[in-house]
């Protein structure tokens, strides 16, 4: 789940961070220097995108430059957005689920979220019919405490919303250890350490023999569904990522620092996702380029790719910048995973590559989830990709009712592959 929604994360406990949001006009600004760059596609991820009040009007605005979309959502407005969604066209949207029906509400913290975003997914559905614009769709499912016992019963939750395509992601905790060493950590590279708070549990809280049997009913009965591959972890490395946190799993390098910025509501860039501690400068101040190129972010960079930091052993963030079949460096081949082929052209390491994403950040009580998904696919085009945030405001945004889950609020993210004079040329192609 999203940490940096919960009371202790980062956004509710620092409520100044939303004063300072990125307007419209600003982002559409974002959009033409990325267009610049002859992108092909953007991310929105949240959060929830559609609580941005000209979300419509940037789609829009997205579309016209030519570029593809992709939208992490938790469904819940999509059936009041779902005739703009067709209309517009060329997006896929990525629905966070958390369980069947009792399961998804609870964790939401808020009765009647799961029909509303199986009504959405209807309406977009009948919505692509009527407009004959391909919506393309998928629900992303978050491994926690409080839902891996449900995850053998997935499949067929995806079967009842019409669903064709599940990705599983585990969830982020740390332990206070963890949290003193990355904290000592940042201080060395001259900053505060405080999104890990968000995710602060002395344990895992999944009992990996239930979990395992959970899996393999899940593998089982799947079916025509299928089982999307963005963290594609095995029965060994999810025992080793619930038993502690100090634990590695999966690859160690991050391709984020090479292909990955993050922009904040306030229009702070960063390389992860999840993990905002470090800023290297401001989009409002200085172009994407600048920044990407600048002497902080060089030096991050640097540090990172000798070695990890103490929360990179439990973060999914960094498969967010990998080629596709796990992390494949400069001299592997790409894999094919099913109906969906990319192809990389040759790259030099490091030349500047930033994945962009933007964020539009805000508490819904119950109605956003961990949003890790689909999205990625674009983010993981073996060009720069660039993740912006921008939160919508407090005012009308309800309690969460449930204290234990964390909730997200609202985030809209663009990712998507550039290229410039300073960039090796990139081939790409995508097939869904």
């Amino acid at each position: 789940m999203c940490g940096q929604w919960r009371q202790e994360g980062y956004v509710r406990g620092d409520p100044e961070r939303l004063k300072h949001e990125m307007t419209l006009a600003e982002w559409k600004r974002v959009v033409d220097e990325l267009a610049a760059h002859n992108l092909p596609g953007l991310m929105l991820r949240g959060g929830e995108p559609f609580m941005f009040p000209q979300i419509i009007e940037l789609l829009e605005y997205i579309h016209d430059k030519g570029m593809s979309i992709s939208i992490d959502t938790n469904g819940t407005m999509l059936e009041r957005y779902a005739g703009e969604i067709a209309r517009i066209g060329g997006m896929h949207l990525t629905v966070s689920v958390d369980g069947p029906e009792a399961i998804h509400d609870e964790v939401r913290g808020v009765k009647g979220t799961f029909q509303r975003l199986k009504d959405g997914i209807a309406r977009v559905a009948a919505a692509e019919v009527e407009t004959g614009n391909r919506i393309g769709r998928s629900i992303c499912f978050t491994i926690s405490r409080y839902s891996y016992r449900f995850l053998g019963a997935m499949p067929e939750v995806a079967r009842s919303l019409g669903i064709g395509s599940i990705a599983i992601v585990p969830y982020y905790y740390f332990p206070d250890s963890t949290g003193a060493k990355y904290e000592q950590e940042l201080h060395s590279l001259g900053c505060k350490a405080f999104s890990w708070v968000g995710s602060h549990h002395e344990d895992s809280g999944v009992d990996a023999d239930e979990f395992i049997s959970q899996f393999r009913q899940y593998q089982e009965s799947l079916g025509e569904v299928r089982s999307y591959p963005y963290m594609p972890l095995n029965e060994t490395e999810y025992r080793a990522w619930f038993a502690g946190p100090e634990i590695p799993v999966g690859p160690q390098h991050c391709l984020n620092v090479e292909r990955l910025i993050d922009i904040q509501p306030d229009g702070s860039a960063n390389f992860c996702v999840d993990f905002v501690d470090y800023s290297f400068g401001n989009v409002r101040e200085a172009r994407i380029e600048q920044l990407w190129n600048g002497e902080r972010a060089g030096r991050f960079r640097t540090y990172r790719r000798r070695q990890p930091l103490a929360v990179c052993y439990r973060c999914g963030a960094k498969y967010m910048s990998k080629p596709w079949a796990g992390y494949l460096l400069p001299t592997e081949q790409p894999r094919r995973y099913g109906p969906m082929r990319v192809v990389f052209g040759p790259y030099k390491q490091h030349r500047p590559f930033f994945p962009v994403t933007a964020a539009v950040t805000r508490e819904t009580s119950g109605l956003s989830g961990s949003q890790r998904s689909s999205s990625r696919r674009i983010a993981s085009l073996a060009s720069p990709i660039f993740v912006s945030s921008l939160p919508l405001a407090w005012s009308s945004l309800p309690e969460t009712s449930v204290e234990r889950s964390p909730v997200t609020l609202p985030t809209f993210s663009l990712t998507a592959p550039l290229t410039s004079s300073r960039l090796p040329r990139m081939r790409s192609s995508v097939t869904f």
